[in-house]
């Protein structure tokens, strides 16, 4: 359920809305799949001012959420092979005992400033609050650490959540605009991030840390000639994270060059950039359950950030009636981190590492948007693809597999439109060691819209029916999948839009 309500009083206007979102357990085709319900509350809310040369707008999201954590298939490989290794078989996680409970408030606040002369000034505020809580499906693991209960949690009671996480995330963006002549614009811009993370149940996954974030960019844009652009970039980052006795120190500085051409019927961009990522809190840190995704995380205190040099290329065809285009990346990137599953099991779960070592991606995209010589019928192509490995010539783990996608639309007029998804994935059967292998599988979605008017007022009806026959199959990049889980059945929705 939603209600919304909007406004605007002289120069002022204002959002309101609430939504409701109650689900019980989906259902694979195998069954119903045990504790995966999940309950959304969210209210937003906004308030902006505007004269011609300053606007502001201030918006509030909070968002209370309930999420079941659903437990591992009997039979399944990874259960079994704990079970082999002396772990019993999850009689912990009992039906609508193990869930999250998340709550999320954001605010923001951006001001934009016109400084004369074509020159803006926005400035945006942020504040967010992140509560994590997870109960149940732990005793387990309370079993191992009773020897530091009394010592470390003598707060902890039965009903209290044994992973509880608090994350505050402060931060500030300004960007300049300032066109220099009519064929050269220039935007700089910098942004400030700080976080900071507590824990206050007895299990930790990530440790108390806070983490700085600056970054500061300019990019330059050059009208060439009438058909051609160069876009030159640059950008400065560092980033410095300090959890008890450890402190981290990232910088990197980057840039990017880039060129687009316009022909006739056609556009050619081309773009080589180098690329920086500094590991996160859970990268370096993390050492515990994550029952969510099945896996016990642990972190690398060694990890280096990641450096980068990319180079993307992209054509497109523009036809009277049809679109062609054509996109190709190719990414060396030096110490590479990734998540990587291992033999070893702690508390019922899986144990994944973070690793890094120096790898190459690349892959592409094709994609064709058709109109038919039927006025009535149009449809998409596109086609995907990732090759993935490290410099050893291991494949890299979580990799998507080929990926084809064919939809048709099919118009009735002005009223009525159905269109018809169909996607396919093959098998990815190249992974990294202990990597669970997937089969290919295919899914058919088809999904409708009507349009009529009820007392001189627009009424919509649309509906959806995922995956039409109700096949079983796991994708290959589900978090579910580990657990042997596949993904939801049949799924039927209605819905109903009316405009007054």
């Amino acid at each position: 359920n939603n209600l919304g309500l909007k406004g605007n009083s002289g120069k002022f206007s204002y959002i309101f809305r609430a939504d409701m979102v109650d689900n019980e357990s989906f259902s694979s085709p195998d069954g119903e799949v045990e504790n995966t319900w999940f309950k959304q509350n969210d209210f937003k809310a906004g308030v902006a001012y505007q004269t011609e040369k300053f606007q502001s707008d201030l918006r509030l999201s909070m968002s209370a959420i309930e999420v079941g954590i659903p437990h591992m298939e009997e039979g399944h490989d990874d259960h079994d092979d704990h079970e082999e290794e002396g772990h019993d078989d999850h009689e912990d996680h009992e039906e609508g005992e193990h869930f999250q409970e998340i709550n999320h408030t954001a605010l923001t606040w951006k001001n934009t400033f016109d400084m004369g002369n074509n020159h803006t000034l926005d400035i945006t505020l942020g504040r967010q609050s992140n509560e994590r809580k997870e109960f149940g499906g732990h005793e387990e693991e309370e079993e191992d650490h009773d020897d530091h209960e009394e010592e470390d949690h003598e707060g902890h009671e039965e009903g209290e959540a044994e992973l509880d996480m608090d994350l505050e995330t402060n931060s500030i963006d300004i960007k300049l605009t300032m066109p220099q002549s009519d064929n050269f614009n220039l935007i700089m811009g910098l942004n400030i991030t700080n976080q900071e993370n507590k824990n206050f149940g007895h299990e930790e996954l990530i440790p108390d840390a806070k983490k700085g974030d600056f970054g500061f960019f300019a990019l330059g844009q050059l009208d060439l000639d009438e058909s051609s652009q160069a876009l030159i970039g640059a950008r400065y980052d560092s980033r410095s994270i300090t959890s008890g006795s450890n402190s981290s120190d990232f910088k990197n500085f980057n840039g990017s060059i880039g060129y687009k051409k316009d022909y006739e019927n056609s556009i050619l961009r081309i773009n080589l950039s180098s690329g920086f990522r500094a590991p996160d809190l859970i990268e370096l840190y993390a050492d515990g359950s994550h029952h969510g995704s099945f896996q016990y995380k642990k972190g690398n205190t060694s990890l280096v950030a990641e450096e980068s040099i990319q180079t993307d290329f992209s054509y497109q065809i523009n036809n009277e009636d049809s679109i062609i285009s054509f996109d190709l990346f190719y990414n060396d990137i030096s110490d590479y981190i990734y998540l990587s599953p291992s033999s070893m099991f702690e508390d019922g779960l899986r144990v994944y590492d973070y690793m890094q070592q120096d790898a190459k991606l690349y892959g592409g995209e094709i994609h064709v948007n058709k109109n038919t010589g039927l006025n009535w019928l149009s449809y998409y192509t596109s086609v995907e693809y990732v090759f993935a490995e490290s410099s050893d010539g291991e494949a890299l783990p979580f990799i998507a597999p080929l990926t084809f996608n064919q939809v048709f639309n099919i118009d009735f007029g002005s009223d009525y439109s159905l269109e018809i998804d169909f996607i396919a994935k093959a098998k990815q059967g190249r992974v990294s060691m202990f990597e669970e292998k997937t089969d290919g599988y295919s899914v058919l979605n088809l999904s409708g819209n009507y349009m009529t008017s009820f007392l001189d007022n627009d009424l919509n009806l649309f509906w959806r029916v995922s995956n039409v026959f109700d096949k079983e199959y796991y994708d290959h990049l589900s978090r579910l999948k580990t657990a042997g889980i596949h993904e939801m059945g049949r799924n039927i929705s209605v819905g109903l839009n009316y405009k007054f």
